[in-house]
């Protein structure tokens, strides 16, 4: 394989979180437009009914979303917190998704936080990415030796340095 740019010879990991947020913000969006917020065209009864069950669907997916990098738990993380508090708009209706319970809804969404976080210790894509950094970074010859330094690099980081 050839070396991509920063010297990792693997493919960026994209991470399916962001996907998420955009169908979130898409969503949204086209409420806004259903209800007359913005400035095209308000959509007929129909298209914001559709529009609304949209935005519950994308809501609930946000909630029970999976990051695989730390990037993508941040973009996550900063997308809900902005959501949430956005003065008078109903822009994160999850609760809707989840029995109408508003605590079932986000101690779902910590639930799958803390899932994600875990997974990203422990995840075999993580753990090569970061020992082919310790390789190129350290001229390190054993791939095996490397990912057992990954392992630790990531247990550190993971636990705190413990």
């Amino acid at each position: 394989m050839t070396q991509a740019a920063g010297g990792s010879s693997m493919p960026p990991l994209i991470d399916p979180v962001f996907g998420d947020i955009q169908r979130h913000q898409a969503a949204w969006e086209a409420l806004r437009q259903a209800l007359g917020e913005t400035d095209a065209p308000k959509l007929s009864h129909e298209d914001a009914r559709s529009a609304l069950v949209d935005l519950v669907g994308a809501s609930r997916q946000l909630a029970l979303a999976r990051f695989r990098t730390m990037r993508g738990a941040i973009a996550l993380l900063r997308y809900l917190a902005d959501a949430l508090l956005m003065p008078g708009a109903p822009r994160l209706p999850i609760e809707v998704g989840f029995d109408g319970s508003w605590e079932t809804a986000f101690g779902s969404t910590c639930r799958a936080v803390a899932n994600s976080l875990a997974a990203l210790s422990t995840e075999p894509t993580v753990v090569d990415r970061v020992a082919e950094s310790i390789v190129d970074a350290l001229l390190i010859e054993d791939q095996e030796q490397a990912k057992r330094a990954a392992r630790s690099a990531i247990s550190a980081f993971v636990d705190g340095g413990r």
